[in-house]
């Protein structure tokens, strides 16, 4: 992202209005510029940096409903090329029916520090699940690791390695592994130059908390086959919401689907 920007204007389809933020020097959310009590957009920023095991200095933005918070906070892990600015319209889909919901650039993503690796990515999505859990009354408040793409792929080892900081794991568009993935684009060679350092296909059995799985028939990045296939290595409680339309389009035309499928698998509903 541009490293002058300083200011946002963020626009809400359904209602047709707009909020201005504005970052501050870190490119964080400045509070004060932001609306204060109901917002035509139906949510507020929260800035925070998250510090890894390698020292690395991650941007996650925390959006907090404007409508009553429903007691479930999301922490969404994106996909690989995504961002918090590109998950702004999912993740406000999400607030906009009552979740609080954290979005992550990891390192070397966005204005996050270090370089985009695998290893570097685990430690992300751990310190960023560990932060994340530790500032919520667990007693009142579930917590929500929503995963897509290859932060679905993501999610399902973060989840299954660390279950007692979640209440339940949500996968996207999630892939079974990198070999796979590497040799449905390029071919059984590419795939056996490809180091499996984790995968979710192969977490997923150690998991035993309620998992919701989401794909798309007409996915064309990650097939429908590799959704089934990570179900069918799951655990129960599991659920699988087959939805249409492109590679994760869920959160923006899904959402009261998704909505309905989370509070049911958290006991919200």
């Amino acid at each position: 992202m541009p490293e002058q920007l300083k200011r946002l204007v963020l626009h809400d389809k359904t209602s047709g209005d707009s909020m201005v933020v504005m970052l501050d020097e870190n490119h964080l959310p400045v509070p004060a510029m932001q609306p204060m009590g109901r917002s035509a957009v139906p949510f507020t920023i929260e800035g925070a940096i998250i510090t890894t095991g390698k020292e690395h200095k991650l941007q996650a933005w925390t959006l907090n409903p404007t409508s009553a918070y429903n007691g479930c906070t999301v922490l969404l892990f994106h996909g690989n090329g995504g961002n918090i600015l590109s998950n702004l319209a999912g993740g406000g889909a999400l607030a906009r029916n009552g979740f609080r919901v954290v979005l992550l650039d990891y390192s070397g993503y966005g204005y996050s520090t270090g370089k985009a690796t695998r290893d570097n990515l685990l430690l992300d999505g751990e310190a960023a699940l560990q932060q994340v859990s530790s500032k919520l009354n667990r007693q009142q408040e579930k917590l929500i690791l929503y995963g897509q793409s290859l932060g679905g792929n993501l999610a399902a080892v973060v989840a299954s390695r660390h279950p007692d900081w979640v209440d339940a794991l949500v996968t996207e568009g999630a892939f079974t592994s990198h070999k796979a993935m590497a040799k449905l684009q390029a071919g059984g060679l590419a795939s056996s130059l490809v180091a499996e350092k984790y995968s979710a296909v192969e977490s997923l059995p150690s998991f035993h908390k309620s998992l919701l799985l989401i794909h798309s028939k007409d996915d064309e990045v990650i097939p429908y086959s590799m959704g089934q296939e990570l179900f069918a290595a799951a655990n129960e409680p599991k659920t699988m919401l087959t939805i249409e339309k492109e590679h994760l389009a869920g959160l923006t035309e899904y959402t009261d689907k998704i909505t309905e499928a989370i509070l049911q698998i958290t006991n919200q509903k």
